[in-house]
């Protein structure tokens, strides 16, 4: 029996027994950027790779002394796994009788389109070109040549399926000498999400951006009128006073907006605060809405940031640095602005893999509300002659200090040092019972 990657289910073996000492032997057929450096990074894990190619003195690589290269044909007929880093198109001109009963065949191809529902994925194809005896996977066709070369910190998902469960198992062996994660898709039907995944853009950023987007759109609209209807007969509209009037309207609305989604994203972890103090524990479940937020709160960062960049930019042609006010707000703008964008390079998986878990949760809560407090002093101070002025509409100003006031103030009370320390107990997994506390 195999028991199966970073799971508790069990499966009976059905690969041939004869190649059971063989399990660790690779053949990459392709010596492209990506079969070379898979080919290197599964030496490097301790397998035993060969490297395929049609003609082995035209090869324009340099293959480490580990790896060994062969001819296709050869390749092919010698180790457990034989991987496919070729082009999809290519792969059935390839000498498929060389193939052992029970070896492994990855394909690792993508796609130029997404597979039409009711058709088959490419490997779903492939599976019916090679004899029933050799056992097809989909995999490593979400890793690019970056992700395997250099340091092995940045640990990434690797989906892979097939219908033979012991290659899956096999290959998933694979995949962690590689330094990466695998994730079990079950048979061949899983293959079409997993052929479709590279063809998806910003798949994880669409709801974030869309929320984001919203309010932007909504703070300017707000802006927009409020400039138009409160100033009605007040001056002349001739067209330098239209476009200087779209510019500071996009300029206040970034503004505006990166200081509403930065309190947005700090809000859910107030509120997650207090109703573990409430409730005295951490087992319990929160409202959904409640961890939906959280969940995306992370990905929120780099689009205040986007808005953080337009209004810089529009503020240096636009605001009159001679006055007070903006001279007085510059130094926490600019401060701000700094500690948003280490926030935004210590959420990088570049930077944050180097760190350790508490390490990364203190730098990234310290950046954070240190960049929401100064954007909101930035925020008071720039607007402090018109702040307490009401027109016929309230300002963008003036709304957006509404959710990082009431963030800010709420989270005063959490940094008390016995809150503080029963926060922290209750974290750690203390639970409370009114003023008793009971450990489990």
């Amino acid at each position: 029996t195999i028991t199966m990657f970073g799971s508790m289910n069990t499966y009976t073996s059905v690969l041939d027994k004869s190649m059971e000492l063989e399990r660790m032997t690779v053949s990459v057929i392709g010596t492209g950027p990506f079969g070379l450096a898979l080919a290197t990074r599964l030496s490097e894990g301790g397998a035993s790779v060969w490297l395929g190619t049609r003609d082995i003195d035209r090869i324009r690589c340099q293959v480490p002394g580990t790896i060994s290269v062969l001819k296709t044909r050869e390749a092919m007929r010698v180790a457990r796994v034989v991987i496919l880093a070729i082009p999809g198109q290519f792969q059935r001109t390839l000498p498929l009788s060389e193939l052992r009963p029970g070896t492994v065949v990855v394909d690792c191809s993508n796609r130029s389109s997404r597979v039409p529902e009711g058709k088959l994925t490419h490997v779903e194809e492939l599976a019916r070109v090679f004899p029933p005896n050799i056992s097809i996977v989909k995999a490593f066709n979400t890793l690019e040549v970056m992700d395997l070369v250099g340091d092995k910190n940045v640990v990434k998902d690797v989906p892979v399926a097939s219908d033979n469960p012991g290659a899956r198992v096999l290959v998933n062996t694979l995949v962690t000498l590689l330094g990466h994660r695998p994730i079990d898709y079950g048979d061949l039907k899983g293959a079409r999400r997993m052929e479709n995944m590279p063809l998806i853009l910003f798949a994880e950023y669409r709801k974030p951006f869309f929320l984001s987007f919203c309010c932007w759109l909504v703070l300017h609209l707000l802006t927009w009128l409020r400039s138009v209807l409160c100033q009605h007969g007040q001056k002349p509209w001739g067209l330098q006073e239209v476009a200087l009037n779209i510019f500071s309207t996009m300029n206040s609305t970034s503004s505006s907006h990166s200081l509403l989604i930065l309190a947005a994203a700090q809000f859910p972890l107030v509120v997650t605060d207090y109703i573990h103090l409430i409730r005295g524990t951490k087992y319990i479940i929160l409202p959904p809405w409640l961890v939906v937020w959280t969940s995306l709160r992370i990905k929120l960062f780099p689009l205040l940031f986007i808005s953080l960049l337009k209004h810089g930019w529009l503020a240096l042609f636009l605001t009159n640095t001679s006055s007070a006010s903006a001279l007085s707000s510059l130094p926490p703008g600019v401060l701000s602005y700094l500690f948003l964008l280490l926030l935004c390079l210590t959420l990088h998986p570049a930077i944050s893999s180097f760190m350790s878990r508490q390490e990364k949760s203190m730098t990234v809560s310290f950046l954070s509300w240190g960049a929401l407090l100064l954007s909101t002093i930035h925020c008071i101070i720039s607007g402090w002659t018109t702040l307490a002025l009401m027109q016929c509409l309230p300002s963008s100003h003036q709304l957006s200090l509404i959710l990082p006031t009431i963030t800010i103030f709420l989270q005063i009370p959490l940094m008390l040092p016995w809150i503080r320390r029963k926060l922290v107990n209750i974290q750690r997994g203390h639970v409370y019972r009114g003023i008793y506390e009971w450990k489990l």
